[in-house]
């Protein structure tokens, strides 16, 4: 039996639709932030793991790298779609 992968939009759309409406994945998202920001700016909780909060020149660091992430994602995102099709057509194994 031959497995085949096809990326579909209309498959991503409806995982992220899926997500969006789906209440119990947002409160652990809410509690994971949560806790997170908790160990990193309550110093008696983030002791035991030696955190301790980001200066300007770290915060600035992670908040470029959080948008060249983002930015590369939605400028590479479609290539890369395009590619993995391309690959997938030629190999016999994308099936709409």
């Amino acid at each position: 039996m031959q497995a085949s992968f096809s990326p579909t939009v209309r498959g991503a759309a409806r995982s992220q639709v899926h997500c969006a409406r789906n209440p119990a994945f947002w409160w652990l998202v809410a509690a994971a932030l949560g806790a997170l920001l908790a160990v990193i700016y309550v110093p008696s909780l983030g002791d035991p793991f030696r955190f301790s909060p980001p200066n300007s020149a770290q915060l600035a660091v992670a908040v470029a790298a959080a948008i060249g992430a983002l930015a590369g994602h939605k400028l590479l995102g479609p290539a890369v779609a395009r590619m993995i099709r391309h690959v997938l057509t030629a190999s016999g194994e994308a099936r709409n």
